[in-house]
């Protein structure tokens, strides 16, 4: 996406936005039946990652294209998600968006502050209760931005690290992505991994720890294996989950995974 070096002026910066407004102009009228993850791969796979590239802003154009990469996503949450079947779209709205709002005011605090006051003065009071806390969340994270950061001591940073305390032994910290038709619905399977102490995202990258199939996966589980990311069929997760063995193989995957480059 970027020149070598990363992303450097507000011209990159204006690039994400013209993504955004691409899918936006090719969703037309029809933006609100539009399938959630179209969302959830171009703000997981290119803009989130586009946006950590960045440096802050130094000038009053790249605090401009930040603000109208706002406000592109604004109209992806306000037109796409929301009108949406929630239970589909939540994923994106709990993850991806809240990645995104807090990625660019990591980059500029002008910005940030306007980001804050559009959580609480109009999200905050949602009639639904997944967009009241996405909102809650994300603004408490933008608020910590927005304050002197504290100096934090080497212990107190490799507490954070840890998993959560009770959480599960081989999930606990760790981040799960979620593929095919599970035999539960998906908001129920993500509520059963966060208690595990794990977190949920939307999309396969390397950070990610363990891909669950369902039937009929689809490129995710590509993805997955060509990272080399460990890959569980449904029922060994479950299995797994209430403490049965895993599964006797080299390794707790489905497929033998394929690392880049080789």
């Amino acid at each position: 996406m970027f020149r070598q070096g990363g992303c450097m002026s507000a011209e990159d910066i204006e690039e994400m936005t013209r993504q955004i407004k691409r899918e936006i102009d090719d969703a037309g009228a029809d933006i609100g039946d539009s399938d959630p993850e179209i969302w959830e791969h171009l703000l997981a796979e290119d803009i989130v990652d586009g946006i950590k590239a960045c440096k802050p802003s130094k000038t009053p154009e790249e605090t401009d294209a930040w603000r109208e990469l706002y406000a592109q996503t604004k109209i992806v949450a306000d037109k796409a998600l929301l009108p949406s079947d929630l239970s589909e779209a939540a994923s994106v709205l709990k993850y991806q968006i809240p990645d995104v709002l807090v990625g660019i005011a990591k980059k500029d605090k002008a910005v940030a502050a306007e980001i804050l006051d559009d959580l609480k003065s109009t999200y905050a009071h949602h009639e639904y209760d997944d967009v009241r806390e996405m909102a809650d969340k994300t603004a408490k994270k933008i608020e910590k931005l927005l304050e002197p950061a504290p100096e934090k001591s080497a212990k107190f940073t490799a507490a954070a690290a840890a998993p959560p305390p009770g959480s599960h032994p081989v999930f606990g910290g760790k981040t799960i992505v979620f593929t095919g038709t599970l035999s539960i619905k998906r908001d129920e399977a993500t509520r059963m991994a966060e208690a595990l102490g794990a977190k949920v995202a939307g999309s396969v990258s390397k950070n990610t720890d363990f891909v669950v199939a369902g039937q009929d996966a689809g490129s995710k589980l590509g993805k997955a294996t060509a990272l080399g990311v460990t890959i569980l069929m449904e029922r060994e997760w479950r299995d797994m989950i209430e403490g049965k063995p895993a599964p006797d193989k080299d390794k707790i995957t489905v497929f033998k995974p394929l690392r880049l480059g080789k």
